[in-house]
Protein backbone atom coordinates (compact mmCIF):
# COMPACT_ATOMS: atom_id res chain seq x y z
CA UNK A 1 0.00 0.00 0.00
CA UNK A 2 2.61 2.54 0.67
CA UNK A 3 4.42 1.81 -2.39
CA UNK A 4 0.90 2.69 -4.15
CA UNK A 5 0.78 5.95 -2.15
CA UNK A 6 4.52 6.44 -3.50
CA UNK A 7 3.34 5.98 -7.16
CA UNK A 8 0.26 8.19 -7.08
CA UNK A 9 2.18 11.05 -5.24
CA UNK A 10 4.68 10.37 -8.01
CA UNK A 11 2.57 10.65 -10.43
CA UNK A 12 0.59 13.92 -9.21
CA UNK A 13 4.36 15.32 -8.52
CA UNK A 14 4.90 14.60 -12.29
CA UNK A 15 1.52 15.78 -13.82
CA UNK A 16 2.18 19.02 -11.91
CA UNK A 17 5.41 19.30 -13.00
CA UNK A 18 4.65 18.66 -16.78
CA UNK A 19 1.67 20.59 -16.02
CA UNK A 20 4.01 23.63 -15.16
CA UNK A 21 6.03 22.98 -18.34
CA UNK A 22 2.97 22.85 -20.75
CA UNK A 23 1.87 26.31 -19.30
CA UNK A 24 5.82 27.77 -20.13
CA UNK A 25 5.88 25.78 -23.29
CA UNK A 26 2.25 27.77 -23.92
CA UNK A 27 3.50 31.42 -22.55
CA UNK A 28 7.14 30.97 -24.83
CA UNK A 29 4.78 30.02 -28.04
CA UNK A 30 2.55 33.15 -26.90
CA UNK A 31 5.52 35.65 -26.57
CA UNK A 32 6.85 34.32 -29.32
CA UNK A 33 4.24 34.71 -31.68
CA UNK A 34 3.42 38.28 -30.21
CA UNK A 35 6.97 39.13 -30.86
CA UNK A 36 6.32 38.17 -34.71
CA UNK A 37 3.44 39.76 -34.68
CA UNK A 38 4.83 43.48 -33.53
CA UNK A 39 7.71 42.91 -36.31
CA UNK A 40 4.87 42.17 -38.51
CA UNK A 41 3.48 45.60 -37.32
CA UNK A 42 6.70 47.43 -37.21
CA UNK A 43 7.15 46.31 -40.55
CA UNK A 44 4.10 47.06 -42.10
CA UNK A 45 4.04 50.71 -40.18
CA UNK A 46 7.20 51.69 -41.68
CA UNK A 47 6.22 50.21 -45.50
CA UNK A 48 3.14 53.07 -45.08
CA UNK A 49 5.32 55.39 -43.47
CA UNK A 50 7.59 55.03 -46.81
CA UNK A 51 4.31 55.36 -48.73
CA UNK A 52 3.04 57.76 -47.14
CA UNK A 53 6.47 59.93 -47.67
CA UNK A 54 6.65 59.49 -51.55
CA UNK A 55 3.11 60.55 -51.54
CA UNK A 56 3.47 63.72 -49.72
CA UNK A 57 6.76 64.13 -51.63
CA UNK A 58 4.77 63.39 -54.92
CA UNK A 59 2.19 65.83 -53.65
CA UNK A 60 4.09 68.51 -53.35
CA UNK A 61 5.48 68.36 -56.71
CA UNK A 62 2.38 67.99 -58.58
CA UNK A 63 0.88 70.94 -55.78
CA UNK A 64 3.96 73.20 -56.83
CA UNK A 65 3.26 72.72 -60.44
CA UNK A 66 -0.53 73.42 -60.02
CA UNK A 67 0.07 76.33 -57.79
CA UNK A 68 2.31 77.77 -60.55
CA UNK A 69 -0.90 76.61 -63.14
CA UNK A 70 -2.99 78.72 -61.37
CA UNK A 71 -0.64 81.96 -61.72
CA UNK A 72 0.32 81.21 -64.87
CA UNK A 73 -3.41 80.76 -66.06
CA UNK A 74 -4.63 82.15 -69.13
CA UNK A 75 -1.59 84.16 -70.05
CA UNK A 76 -2.33 87.72 -71.65
CA UNK A 77 0.30 89.12 -74.44
CA UNK A 78 0.97 92.85 -75.17
CA UNK A 79 3.66 93.04 -78.32
CA UNK A 80 6.64 90.34 -77.38
CA UNK A 81 5.73 90.56 -73.85
CA UNK A 82 3.37 87.70 -71.91
CA UNK A 83 1.82 88.46 -68.94
CA UNK A 84 0.95 85.50 -65.92
CA UNK A 85 -3.24 85.62 -65.40
CA UNK A 86 -3.07 86.30 -61.76
CA UNK A 87 -0.52 87.31 -59.39
CA UNK A 88 1.88 85.27 -57.13
CA UNK A 89 0.00 84.46 -53.80
CA UNK A 90 1.50 86.41 -51.29
CA UNK A 91 3.20 89.60 -50.73
CA UNK A 92 6.85 89.36 -50.64
CA UNK A 93 10.42 91.60 -50.40
CA UNK A 94 12.13 91.52 -54.04
CA UNK A 95 14.62 88.46 -53.58
CA UNK A 96 11.53 86.25 -52.58
CA UNK A 97 10.12 87.72 -55.96
CA UNK A 98 12.60 87.23 -58.41
CA UNK A 99 13.28 83.54 -57.10
CA UNK A 100 9.44 82.84 -57.17
CA UNK A 101 9.01 84.01 -60.49
CA UNK A 102 12.18 81.97 -61.71
CA UNK A 103 10.21 78.75 -60.51
CA UNK A 104 6.90 79.38 -62.55
CA UNK A 105 9.58 77.92 -65.45
CA UNK A 106 10.83 78.60 -68.93
CA UNK A 107 11.43 82.33 -68.65
CA UNK A 108 9.35 83.80 -66.34
CA UNK A 109 10.34 86.37 -64.12
CA UNK A 110 9.65 90.25 -62.76
CA UNK A 111 9.00 92.71 -65.35
CA UNK A 112 11.21 96.13 -66.18
CA UNK A 113 10.03 99.44 -64.76
CA UNK A 114 8.76 100.01 -68.20
CA UNK A 115 7.02 96.78 -68.47
CA UNK A 116 5.27 97.29 -65.27
CA UNK A 117 3.97 100.22 -66.98
CA UNK A 118 2.72 98.78 -69.80
CA UNK A 119 0.84 96.41 -67.21
CA UNK A 120 -0.81 99.45 -65.67
CA UNK A 121 -1.67 100.95 -68.58
CA UNK A 122 -3.47 97.78 -69.96
CA UNK A 123 -4.61 96.20 -65.88
CA UNK A 124 -8.79 96.48 -67.19
CA UNK A 125 -7.64 94.16 -70.20
CA UNK A 126 -4.99 91.92 -67.99
CA UNK A 127 -7.42 91.83 -65.16
CA UNK A 128 -6.74 90.28 -61.47
CA UNK A 129 -4.54 93.49 -60.41
CA UNK A 130 -4.62 94.59 -56.89
CA UNK A 131 -5.13 98.48 -56.27
CA UNK A 132 -1.06 98.91 -54.62
CA UNK A 133 2.02 98.24 -55.85
CA UNK A 134 3.96 96.13 -57.98
CA UNK A 135 8.02 94.95 -58.11
CA UNK A 136 9.79 95.45 -61.16
CA UNK A 137 13.21 94.57 -61.87
CA UNK A 138 14.68 97.84 -62.75
CA UNK A 139 17.68 98.85 -59.87
CA UNK A 140 17.85 102.48 -59.03
CA UNK A 141 21.00 104.59 -58.20
CA UNK A 142 20.50 103.62 -54.47
CA UNK A 143 20.22 99.90 -54.88
CA UNK A 144 16.23 99.77 -54.15
CA UNK A 145 13.92 97.94 -56.85
CA UNK A 146 11.21 100.04 -58.47
CA UNK A 147 7.29 99.52 -57.76
CA UNK A 148 4.89 100.75 -59.52
CA UNK A 149 0.81 101.78 -57.24
CA UNK A 150 -1.64 100.02 -59.60
CA UNK A 151 -4.01 102.85 -57.42
CA UNK A 152 -2.12 105.99 -58.76
CA UNK A 153 0.30 104.67 -61.11
CA UNK A 154 2.96 106.33 -59.74
CA UNK A 155 6.67 104.34 -60.09
CA UNK A 156 8.85 104.65 -56.93
CA UNK A 157 11.80 103.39 -55.57
CA UNK A 158 11.12 100.87 -52.73
CA UNK A 159 13.42 98.74 -50.01
CA UNK A 160 14.05 95.22 -51.30
CA UNK A 161 12.99 94.25 -47.36
CA UNK A 162 8.77 95.51 -48.64
CA UNK A 163 6.24 93.49 -48.61
CA UNK A 164 5.09 93.71 -52.42
CA UNK A 165 2.82 92.11 -54.78
CA UNK A 166 4.21 90.34 -57.68
CA UNK A 167 3.11 89.69 -61.12
CA UNK A 168 5.72 87.41 -63.34
CA UNK A 169 5.77 87.68 -67.22
CA UNK A 170 8.38 86.66 -70.27
CA UNK A 171 8.96 87.26 -73.48
CA UNK A 172 7.67 85.30 -76.37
Amino acid sequence: MEYFIIVIIALVVLFLIGRELFCWYLKINERIELQKNANDIQTNTNNLLEKLIQLNVESKLNSSNNNNNDVIGNTIKFDNLEVAEKDLPNTMNWLEAKKECEKLGSGWRLPTKDELNILYQNKDKIGFFANISYWSSTEDELNKRWVQSFSSGNQFPADMSNPVYVRAVRAF
